[in-house]
């Protein structure tokens, strides 16, 4: 049987779907009125007539899908809280669960309300309950089964729900959460749960609100009994206008409709990767650009950080194996020695020079020290591979030295100081006779992550860089591997001129440490669509060795396992300027990393 409690659903939560979420709201003004009768009852009627007696704002079942910011996946949390919660059966309630979504509210109806209806009533015990109900029953079950369980085979919006977090939140919370919940579908079909339970779940919904509230607060209410029950009730003066009758089954489609084209319209740019993208980052075409690629490398010098594991040890091997001389970096001594070590035994013919150095990207003050040793011993430098990375675990803060966020610290400042302090011998090897043209390159490892996370638009928030809004790791890994890739394309339009090539990378999904922070769930899972490390080794080699690799993409986005691909559309906004029609971040986020660095170099 289906459930959403099981693993792959909590992995599409908290990984693949998850968002930012929204500020908490505040309550500023009490809770006045709970209208807890079951959907398709009056409520969108009842709603109207609340805003005209003055109740505003009064919180529909429509606002969890339209308001802005959006609340979704809140809400999926208060599901979770009600049908999964503790195993001793301990679940409480309170106000402080509900106000930080309906806080600006002081009337709640429809989904919320029914859905929710003993918690709101004893969350808030100074509010009057109507139970809006139709007199009608089978009216009802008609109604119900005609309109809500639409969505259930709902195809537009269940693809919709695949290419969109937002929409996958609003299906999620509605066909997943509160309908299966409400009418007891334990098999997740509402169709089959609404139209077999429908009837006995109105009829114990009603018993139930009966029994939980006195009848001095309780009002039983249809919309044929109209403007003096309701406000008699509340203590208003009847208005002049007529009742409002609003959402009749007909106008069901319309509203289905508007929530279609609503997510369509967050799909210009997206908001989530493109299916090609995660097809072609999930299955990416074989590698063409290995050891018998690359010519002798005899004279060349390269700067390979994170260099004594995985990715990085791998394409020191190669560049090692060619001949070139490579500078191993790593945080400390035993550990880039020993990678020196098992480097020359694999390859013990090599002509090439391993060199051990010391660096550590998430202390800035060190940094400048480093790069000394490595400017004192070499005047060219032909690529630098920002390889190293980091992703960390949940739930947990980090900071550097500096007191940065460890995934910007290291993914993105510490990498972007190195490129800086080593920028005027990347320059210099340009000019160099003997250098042919387009072979001084930059690379900045990115991710796939950084399409799954990013913001829509911007790429980034920069008003949060230093996160004084906390956020979940995996979205401070894939926003940090975002600005790498910007790091790729602002240094090339600095640096194109000069000669130098800067392009961000994504190596593809390896069996690498970097995720061994992560949960066992995160890696069984992602275990089937990993490959073996040497594939990511081979696209940064193509991104730093391959003749297909000109001044004319740089700046560009290379992907596994070596090939150019196109950035997620909406980031074309970030890379213009206000002029242009866009939103300068990329510039922003370079400037703010010189900020940032300034007084290291």
């Amino acid at each position: 049987m289906f459930t959403v409690n099981n693993w792959f659903v909590r992995f599409l939560e908290d990984y693949v779907y998850a968002m930012r979420e929204p500020p908490p709201r505040k309550r500023t003004k009490p809770m006045e009125v709970l209208c807890v009768g079951m959907p398709r009852s009056g409520t969108e009627s009842l709603q109207h007539a609340l805003l005209t007696l003055g109740y505003d704002h009064t919180f529909h079942g429509w606002d969890i899908i339209y308001e802005q910011p959006n609340y979704c996946q809140q809400w999926v949390k208060l599901c979770r809280k009600k049908w999964f919660g503790p195993l001793d059966g301990n679940t409480t309630f309170t106000a402080e669960d509900f106000d930080p979504l309906i806080g600006h509210s002081v009337a709640v109806t429809d989904a919320a309300g029914s859905v929710f209806a003993a918690e709101l009533i004893g969350a808030y015990p100074e509010a009057k309950v109507i139970l809006n109900y139709r007199k009608d029953l089978d009216a009802w079950h008609h109604s119900a089964t005609t309109t809500l369980m639409r969505s259930n085979g709902h195809w537009p919006l269940l693809v919709l729900s695949c290419l969109s977090r937002e929409c996958f939140w609003a299906w999620h919370v509605f066909v997943r959460f509160m309908w299966p919940g409400l009418f007891r579908a334990l098999d997740g079909n509402i169709e089959t749960g609404m139209a077999r339970n429908g009837k006995w779940v109105y009829r114990e919904h009603c018993n139930m609100i009966r029994g939980l509230v006195g009848m001095e607060r309780l009002l039983e209410w249809t919309v044929e009994d109209g403007w003096e029950p309701l406000c008699e009730f509340l203590g208003k003066p009847v208005p002049k206008e007529p009742f409002p009758h609003a959402n009749a089954a007909a106008g069901w489609a319309g509203q289905e409709m508007r929530i279609g084209k609503r997510y369509i319209e967050f799909r210009k740019p997206a908001m989530t990767p493109s299916l090609t993208s995660v097809w072609t980052s999930t299955f990416p075409p074989k590698p063409t650009f290995k050891e018998e690629n690359v010519p002798d490398l005899s004279g060349k010098v390269y700067f390979v950080t994170g260099a004594n594991s995985g990715l990085g040890k791998e394409l020191s091997r190669i560049l090692y194996s060619k001949n070139g001389k490579v500078y191993i970096t790593a945080r400390s001594e035993e550990k880039v020695n020993r990678a020196i070590r098992e480097i020359q035994t694999a390859v013990p013919k090599s002509n090439g020079t391993l060199v051990p150095l010391v660096l550590d990207l998430a202390d800035l003050s060190t940094i400048k020290a480093s790069t000394e040793k490595f400017l004192a011993a070499e005047s060219r430098l032909h690529v630098l591979f920002n390889n190293a990375g980091y992703m960390g675990p949940e739930k947990v803060v980090e900071r550097t030295v500096q007191g940065h966020e460890m995934h910007f610290g290291v993914n993105c400042l510490g990498p972007f100081l190195l490129t800086k302090l080593l920028l005027p011998t990347l320059v210099a090897t340009t000019q160099d006779k003997e250098t042919p043209p387009n072979t001084v390159r930059v690379i900045f490892l990115t991710s796939f992550a950084a399409d799954i996370f990013a913001e829509k638009d911007t790429i980034l928030d920069m008003d949060n860089l230093e996160f004084h809004i906390e956020k979940e790791a995996k979205y401070l890994y894939g926003t940090s591997k975002a600005g790498d890739w910007i790091y790729g394309f602002e240094l090339s339009k600095r640096y194109k001129t000069e000669g130098i090539i800067g392009l961000g990378v994504n190596p593809g999904n390896l069996k690498s440490g970097l995720f061994r922070h992560q949960s066992a769930l995160f890696r069984a899972f992602t275990g089937s669509v990993n490959y073996p490390v040497i594939n990511g080794a081979y696209t940064e080699l193509w991104a730093g060795l391959s003749p297909e690799v000109t001044l004319e993409k740089a700046g560009s986005l290379v992907n596994p396992f070596g090939r150019f691909g196109p950035i997620r559309r909406d980031w074309e906004k970030a890379t213009k300027s206000e002029t242009d029609g866009g939103n300068g971040t990329t510039r922003k986020f370079w400037q703010w990393s010189e900020e940032q660095v300034s007084q290291y170099i």
